[in-house]
């Protein structure tokens, strides 16, 4: 087993955030800018480091393109490093927010990833744009967390996977106004969405494409999207198995172990935490073990039991403090992190 984030064999590291901390870089594109470079010279990646040094930093355009010979043990990463994560909420750690009208992050970019950031995009505009769009063979998204709203007439999107066998591994797409999580495919090309959440959405996963291709959705949940929680196109064949939604549209293509009709209640909906609550027993345990591909969750947690969506359920500790002297017996309740 392995965790969904494996880094570069080797790699070149900087840091992004605010000059006071001294940081590197002030903005990611031009630290993509400086590194579209050929990888193989050196055999190396390039990764960048993103540190929560701000409530949240206004970038947009982000496009990584041009890199050669990315390979799967040489690519170019964005990621929130150690300490700057966000705890499965998108109430702290490293944000990306901005009202411009553009795309957040694209990885146009063979072996390209961005792990553990939140990206909220808050539009009025008349044009369509995506959080993240993963647009290079072997792309991945993990473990972020996108917010895409438009007032305007254009669409808001969470996680785009377009054509090129990509990635969306432990994420959630939240209030996102088209869809959380879309994926077109060409014929000959297969995307895969594991263990992700869409909550909230106009669609929550939307699977789209010409006839040969396929989109492979597991232990995925969708819940309270307002035009289904699972939507498939004419054409693309979908393999979707141990997906969860609370309308009925999990199992509209077959598949093993599909659940429907079923309303998760979570840990805190209203403060946007949607990690699973004890009594979320239909999600909990319902998964199908993965852990020849990955085997953690949007919190680092390791999965044991393997739940439903990009959270794995982990039951509140109680412990009791010794007695100490002739002093009375204490509590200690130690809420892990679900």
């Amino acid at each position: 087993m392995a965790s969904s984030r494996v880094l570069p064999a080797s790699y070149n590291t900087h840091t992004f955030g605010t000059v006071g901390a001294g940081r590197d870089y002030q903005s990611i594109a031009t630290w993509e800018s400086d590194h579209t470079i050929d990888l193989s010279i050196a055999d190396k990646g390039e990764v960048l480091d993103c540190y929560d040094d701000a409530a949240s930093f206004d970038q947009s355009g982000i496009t990584i393109a041009g890199a050669t010979n990315s390979t799967a043990t040489r690519f170019r990463l964005i990621r929130a490093p150690s300490g700057q994560c966000h705890d499965g909420t998108p109430n702290n750690g490293f944000t990306i927010a901005s009202s411009v009208a553009a795309i957040g992050i694209v990885l146009n970019e063979n072996y390209a990833q961005v792990w553990d950031l939140i990206e909220i995009k808050t539009l009025n505009s008349a044009s369509s744009y995506n959080c993240i769009a993963l647009d290079g063979t072997n792309a991945k998204a993990i473990g972020c967390i996108t917010k895409c709203t438009n007032a305007g007439t254009g669409a808001g999107r969470g996680i785009a996977l377009d054509q090129y066998s990509t990635y969306a591994i432990n994420c959630l797409a939240y209030e996102c106004k088209t869809f959380g999580f879309q994926t077109w495919v060409t014929a000959g090309i297969t995307n895969y969405i594991y263990n992700c959440t869409a909550i909230n959405c106009g669609k929550g996963f939307e699977v789209l494409g010409a006839a040969g291709g396929t989109v492979v959705v597991t232990n995925c949940i969708g819940q309270d999207n307002a035009s289904g929680d699972f939507l498939k196109g004419a054409n693309v064949t979908a393999t979707v198995t141990y997906c969860l939604s609370k309308d009925a549209t999990a199992d509209d293509w077959g598949g093993a172990g599909n659940l429907i009709s079923k309303d998760l209640t979570f840990v805190n909906e209203a403060g946007d935490d949607w990690h699973l609550a004890s009594g979320d027993t239909d999600a909990i345990n319902a998964a199908i073990d993965l852990s020849a591909i990955f085997d953690d969750d949007i919190d680092f947690t390791v999965r044991s039991s393997w739940d439903i969506g990009f959270d794995e359920y982990v039951a509140t500790a109680q412990s009791i403090l010794p007695l100490v002297g002739l002093g009375t017996l204490g509590g200690n309740a130690n809420p892990m992190m679900a």
